[in-house]
C-alpha cells in the first residue's frame, strides 16, 4: 500500500468509527456475542466474549465507556480495545479470524458505507510510513521477538495492597484493575507489565524494605526464576491507555508505574499517562507514539533538584528532559510539566503532589521549542 493510501485508510477508520451511534454499537456487540448485561449513564457492562468461547462462562467484566467509546477488559485480557479490534478478537477466538481490513469492511457493510480500498492488510509497505518519518532514528530500531509469560504465574502472589500506596492516594479499584499483587516473603509490591495486546511481557517489583536501595527491579522468585523484559520496548499502562491516547492525540510521559496508577485514580478512563520505566525514550517507544498519531506530548519526569538554576542537579534534570524532548519535537508539540512553582518536593513526580498542586503545575507547563 502506498503511503498516501495508508494515511487515507487510517483517516477512514476514524470516520467510520465516528459515524457509529450507540444503537450501532449495540447491534455490533450483540451480533458477535458481546451481550450487554447492564447500563449506566456513562458505561455499559458487557459479557467477556473477548476471551470466553462459551458465553455461559463469561462475566460482565468488559466495560464500554460511552464518552471515549473505548472497551476495557478487566479480567483475562487486561487491555483496551476499539470496536474493530474487539470484533477481531472475538472472531479469532471462535476460529473465524479476519484481518483488520475485513473487520472494517464488515462494519462498513452494516452501515452502508462504500469501501474502495483494494488491500488485504492495514500496513504500509517497506518504502513508506515510519521509516521515512524517523530519519535519523529508524536505522537503529531493532524489533525484538516478544516473549510472553503465563498469566497464571500471578496467582501465587496474594491480592494484598500495601498501605503506603493506598495512603499515597492510589485507589483499590485501580490496584485491582492493574492486577497489583504482593510478595510477603520479600516485602515487595508485584507489578505485572502488559503490552498493548494484554500479554504479560514481564513482572517488576517495588521494594518496600527500607534497607534496600534499589526501588524497582524485575521480580525474582525463590527458585531463581526472573521475570525480566526489555523495558525499552514497552510503556507501562499501554495495555489500558494507548486507545485513549490515540483518541486524544495527547500523551503524558512519566517515569514510574506509581505515577500511572495515581493518574488512573484521578482521571479514570480519561487517563493518557504512559510510564517510561525510567527516564529514557527508546526509538521503539517513539515509533509507538508516532503510530498512535500523537500530536502533543507532555514530559513529566521526577524533579530531582531542590532549586531551579545553574546547579548540577537541575542541569542533569534538564539534560534528561531535553534528550526526550529532542526526539519528540520533529513529530509533535512538546511540553514539560515539572516543579517550576517551588513546591516542597525533592524527586517528586507531578503526581506526587496534591491534585490542586498538580493542576497548577500542569497550567504552568513549559512549551519546548
Amino acid at each position: 500500500m502506498l503511503n498516501e493510501d495508508y494515511e487515507r485508510l487510517k483517516e477512514f477508520y476514524i470516520e467510520v468509527e465516528d459515524s457509529l451511534t450507540l444503537a450501532d454499537y449495540e447491534y455490533l456487540l450483540e451480533e458477535n456475542d458481546y451481550h450487554i448485561c447492564y447500563r449506566k449513564s456513562n458505561e455499559w457492562r458487557i459479557k467477556t466474549a473477548c476471551h470466553n468461547i462459551d458465553i455461559k462462562d463469561a462475566k460482565p467484566n468488559l466495560r464500554f465507556n460511552l464518552e471515549s467509546r473505548v472497551f476495557t477488559c478487566f479480567s483475562e485480557c487486561s487491555c483496551s480495545y476499539n470496536i474493530f479490534t474487539l470484533l477481531q478478537k472475538r472472531l479469532s477466538l471462535i476460529g473465524s479470524p479476519k484481518t483488520s481490513i475485513e473487520v472494517l469492511k464488515y462494519v462498513c457493510n452494516y452501515k452502508g458505507i462504500p469501501f474502495d480500498f483494494k488491500t488485504k492488510e492495514i500496513a504500509p509497505n517497506n518504502k513508506s510510513n515510519w521509516k521515512k518519518i524517523l530519519t535519523k532514528y529508524s536505522s537503529k530500531v531493532i524489533e525484538r521477538e516478544k516473549v510472553a509469560f503465563d498469566k497464571n504465574i500471578l496467582n501465587q502472589f496474594p491480592i494484598l495492597y500495601h498501605t503506603d500506596w493506598l495512603d499515597y492516594g492510589i485507589s483499590e479499584e485501580v490496584l485491582e484493575k492493574y492486577n497489583i499483587r504482593y510478595y510477603p516473603y520479600k516485602s515487595q509490591i508485584v507489578i505485572p507489565c502488559y503490552d498493548v495486546e494484554g500479554d504479560l511481557v514481564g513482572i517488576r517489583i517495588r521494594n518496600m524494605n527500607q534497607e534496600i536501595d534499589i526501588k524497582y527491579k524485575p521480580l525474582k522468585i525463590l527458585d531463581g526464576t526472573e521475570y525480566n523484559f526489555p523495558t525499552d520496548d514497552y510503556f507501562y499502562g499501554e495495555n489500558f491507555n494507548i486507545e485513549r491516547v490515540k483518541k486524544e492525540k495527547e500523551v503524558w510521559l512519566v517515569e514510574a508505574e506509581k505515577s500511572v496508577l495515581k493518574a488512573e485514580t484521578w482521571f479514570g478512563d480519561k487517563n493518557i499517562t504512559l510510564g517510561l520505566y525510567g527516564c529514557h525514550l527508546s526509538d521503539i517507544k517513539l515509533k509507538k507514539l508516532i503510530n498512535a498519531n500523537v500530536n502533543k506530548a507532555v514530559i513529566m519526569l521526577d524533579s530531582d533538584f531542590t532549586e531551579i538554576g545553574d546547579n548540577i542537579p537541575y542541569n542533569d534534570f534538564e539534560k534528561r528532559v531535553l534528550k526526550i524532548a529532542n526526539k519528540l519535537k520533529p513529530y509533535m508539540e512538546v511540553y514539560v510539566c515539572y516543579n517550576n512553582l517551588g513546591y516542597d518536593g525533592y524527586k517528586f513526580s507531578p503526581f506526587d503532589f496534591t491534585r490542586e498542586q498538580f493542576d497548577k503545575l500542569y497550567e504552568s507547563k513549559e512549551h519546548y521549542s
